[in-house]
């Protein structure tokens, strides 16, 4: 199951996004560098093995094992994958 927020949290991550997409999108490199290897919370600060989503840029999907996903393009939106344990693999845009 995937999951979209609409909440619009502000940062230095959340501008500038590629039109291209993708693993390798800069913005793509700079949140696998904050939140690969954590899990998401919903509490309000980040931990070294947690981040909260209301921190996140809006949008963004949450992918989890065997989710069904859309297959629109949208390249301002962060894909998080996460593993069967909830810890987050790998981010791209798209």
């Amino acid at each position: 199951m995937s999951s979209n927020n609409e909440n619009s949290a502000s940062n230095e991550f959340g501008s500038n996004r590629n039109p291209k997409g993708g693993y390798h999108d800069p913005i793509a490199v700079k949140w696998q560098k904050v939140l690969v290897g954590k899990k998401l919370t919903d509490s309000s600060s980040a931990t070294d093995d947690s981040y909260p989503k209301s921190q996140l840029p809006s949008p963004y999907r949450v992918v989890k094992p065997g989710s069904m996903l859309t297959m629109d393009f949208r390249p301002e939106r962060l894909n998080i994958t996460l593993n069967k344990e909830g810890v987050i693999e790998h981010v791209r845009t798209g």
